[in-house]
């Protein structure tokens, strides 16, 4: 998305991977602004017009392209791409390689066992006596919400929302944001060791859960500021404004194998 006021130009060809004749590629609700920081993004000026927030986010990613493409400069980096299932890849790779593995939400696919995590992956991992901050990271994004609606919270929660606030028509937007908001308010660290604990094929001697992440939040989409504080309904609105996964909880590992 050009800032306003941009010239259009040089945009004279369609982006083809936008466009296909059977159908539209993409889901309805995605968003330029989708998956970046907002925070991050609404601290950048796009001039006069202040409140374009997709001309904001065309300065962020430029200015963040540019400093990954300096950073590619001044290192000596190289890139292996393997086109294999994640069971084969892990047997071709050298172990006790790695400083740091992403799984992204990898294991909460139906046919993946959690149990690959410490058979295959931890295994690629620098030992301790290596490199004792080598990290595994793996994300949750939907296990939350699956343990709020197995405990059947969710009934609980909205029938502590006055009746008043609630729109007549279930279609109507309000409930989508009503919620997304319940997700931003609900205490998840339980629900969370909850899931943790029920599939022990996320415990294995080999290797443990950090208390202390040191890369990334555990709960990078929430709310910073507790209720009361000054700002807090600004960065309710802001949250609520964007698509985010409020109930996304990342996981740091570290081997214990030496």
């Amino acid at each position: 998305m050009l800032p306003f006021g941009a010239s259009r130009k040089p945009f004279d060809t369609p982006n083809p991977t936008l466009f296909h004749a059977p159908h539209w590629p993409y889901a309805g609700d995605f968003q330029p602004i989708q998956g970046w920081d907002l925070d991050e993004v609404t601290k950048v000026s796009s001039g006069v017009a202040s409140l374009d927030h997709f001309g904001k986010l065309f300065y962020y990613l430029q200015e963040l392209f540019a400093k990954f493409c300096r950073q590619l400069k001044s290192r000596s980096i190289s890139f292996r791409l393997y086109n294999q299932d994640i069971h084969y890849l892990a047997g071709n790779l050298q172990t006790r390689f790695f400083a740091r593995i992403e799984l992204s939400n990898l294991l909460e696919q139906p046919d993946i066992n959690p149990g690959l995590l410490s058979r295959c992956l931890i295994p690629l991992l620098q030992g301790r006596t290596t490199n004792r901050h080598a990290t595994l990271i793996m994300l949750f994004t939907t296990s939350v919400w699956a343990q709020l609606n197995n405990l059947q919270r969710a009934p609980t929660i909205m029938s502590l929302i006055p009746r008043v606030v609630m729109p007549p028509d279930n279609q109507d937007p309000k409930v989508s944001k009503i919620l997304v908001a319940m997700g931003l308010i609900t205490d998840v660290d339980d629900l969370f060791e909850q899931v943790l604990n029920a599939n022990q094929g996320y415990h294995h001697a080999s290797m443990a859960v950090k208390r202390d992440h040191t890369i990334v939040k555990k709960w990078p989409w929430r709310p910073n500021l507790i209720p009361g504080q000054y700002g807090t309904l600004e960065e309710l609105a802001i949250m609520l404004s964007t698509v985010n996964l409020s109930l996304a909880r990342y996981v740091e590992y570290k081997s214990l194998l030496f």
